[in-house]
């Protein structure tokens, strides 16, 4: 959205910056979110403190990053809907609703996604939870969502990881929320422009361009070696050049390898009174249907071993 745009707004009444600063504020937070966690990351896969030391205390550092950067991508996505309202007069109630509303509709799944993960943790007592993914000297760090699985017990919560034996890779994660920014940002501004057809969004924040200098190249150059069921899912592109950069969700650009045989570190904290615990990627069933899926559906896809 950035330096430019000139529609008529109503904000003094709500109370509410103007569509270009409220904009800059809130994507200047979700990218030095997004960056935190790539800087921790990229330090944690490098030097192996994950997957050969005892990884506690650096874990509690990522995780809170991570739980920062995904309450920070829907505090975005509701800014986004509050710049489309401060569009309306404040007795136009009905018109900027529906607005908002066909806002949130056109980027439904990913709101849906993070949403979900939010609200979980904030009303199920839903914890984050680092597992890390190693094969001989590369580790593979990622987190999921842990809650009361079906039998029980704590786990990968089903809400969230609708086999309840799964995980989000930073490698597939961080590069995906990259992405979707810049969708919910085309998707504001499409919103804006049918709210009057002849304004002009401008592109890019002012405020945020140093930390995305920054945050592009280092979630690009992350490897792209992602868990296992990962593969079967839409793979996003960030590519970083003296052209510029590029975006794409879903892109037929991108061709991850997975770990074949592996080791699989999770982290988990016992809560007094719970007998049964579990961790992803350790129920060999659903490993074995898994790579059966990936055979049939990716059957180039390498397997590091």
């Amino acid at each position: 959205m950035g330096g430019a745009c000139h529609l008529p707004t109503y904000r003094l009444a709500r109370g509410a910056r103007s569509p270009v600063a409220a904009y800059n504020v809130s994507v200047d937070n979700v990218v030095r979110r997004l960056l935190k966690g790539a800087q921790l990351v990229d330090e944690g896969q490098k030097d192996g403190v994950f997957a050969h030391d005892e990884p506690e205390a650096k874990s509690a550092d990522l995780l809170d990053a991570t739980d920062h950067m995904l309450d920070a991508l829907v505090e975005h996505i509701e800014d986004c809907g509050g710049i489309i309202q401060s569009s309306f007069p404040v007795d136009e109630r009905k018109r900027s609703e529906q607005a908002v509303a066909r806002f949130k509709k056109s980027i439904l799944e990913y709101r849906d996604h993070v949403a979900t993960i939010v609200n979980y943790m904030k009303h199920s007592q839903g914890r984050l939870r680092l597992v890390v993914m190693t094969t001989d000297a590369i580790s593979t760090l990622g987190y999921y969502v842990e809650g009361v699985t079906r039998s029980g017990g704590i786990g990968p919560v089903g809400t969230v990881h609708s086999n309840e034996n799964s995980a989000f890779s930073y490698n597939r994660d961080l590069p995906f929320h990259a992405c979707q920014i810049f969708l919910v940002g085309v998707k504001l501004a499409e919103a804006l422009t049918a709210i009057d057809p002849g304004l002009h969004v401008g592109n890019g924040s002012e405020i945020s361009n140093t930390k995305l200098g920054a945050l592009l190249p280092l979630v690009s150059a992350l490897p792209k070696i992602y868990f296992p069921d990962e593969l079967l899912k839409d793979q996003p592109y960030l590519g970083v050049s003296g052209q510029g950069v590029v975006l794409e969700f879903p892109s037929q650009r991108v061709h991850p390898a997975t770990h074949g045989r592996m080791k699989v570190k999770a982290l988990f904290m016992t809560d007094g009174a719970t007998k049964e615990f579990s961790v992803p990627y350790l129920g060999q069933s659903e490993m074995n249907k898994t790579f059966t899926l990936l055979q049939q559906r990716r059957p180039f896809v390498r397997l590091l071993v």
